[in-house]
Formats: structure tokens, C-alpha cells, sequence
């Protein structure tokens, strides 16, 4: 999870090396406020580093919708195929 065992500087240096195009969150705006605030204000702010999806699953959970989770992971997997940087998180990775 960006901002939670780096400061935000370092996420958005490591974002801009990377040349970040999206990122996958499967953790909610809830979870991410209490465990990276610095991440979850990024967020509310419209300041990250570049666009950003979310499908937040319950942990040891599968996904709730399956539909709309497949509907995520083809965007992912375009934008992959084109090219585009993705980062995938959730809590604890």
C-alpha cells in the first residue's frame, strides 16, 4: 500500500521511475485512511501520481461481484498488454 512503510516522497519517486500509469487498489478508502492517511489524503486530494481503480475484497475473501471484478481485471490486463506500469495492492502488499 503507497505511503505505508515509505514516506509519500519516496512512493512518488518510485511512481515517476517506474513511469506509473495506474493503480489497482483491493482495499477500500476506510482501510487505506487507517493504515496510510498520507495515501487516503493523495486520494481525496486528486493528487496521485496517476489514475487509480479500486475493488476493495474482504481479506481471505474472494471478490463479492464477480462480473465487475473480471470488468477491473481486463482493464489491468489492457493496460499491461499496452504497455502501461500497474501497480496492484492491498494491505499487506
Amino acid at each position: 500500500m503507497p505511503g505505508r512503510q515509505e514516506s509519500w516522497h519516496e512512493f512518488e519517486q518510485y511512481a515517476a521511475l517506474a513511469q506509473l500509469d495506474l493503480i489497482l487498489s483491493l482495499t477500500g478508502l476506510d482501510e487505506i485512511i487507517s493504515k496510510s492517511p498520507v495515501y487516503a489524503q493523495a486520494i481525496t486530494a486528486k493528487q496521485l501520481p496517476c489514475f487509480r481503480l479500486e475493488y476493495p475484497i474482504e481479506d481471505f475473501h474472494e471478490p463479492r461481484h464477480q462480473a465487475r471484478f473480471a470488468n477491473i481485471i481486463t482493464k489491468v490486463a489492457e493496460a499491461i498488454r499496452d504497455g502501461q506500469a500497474v501497480l496492484v495492492h492491498c494491505y499487506a502488499g
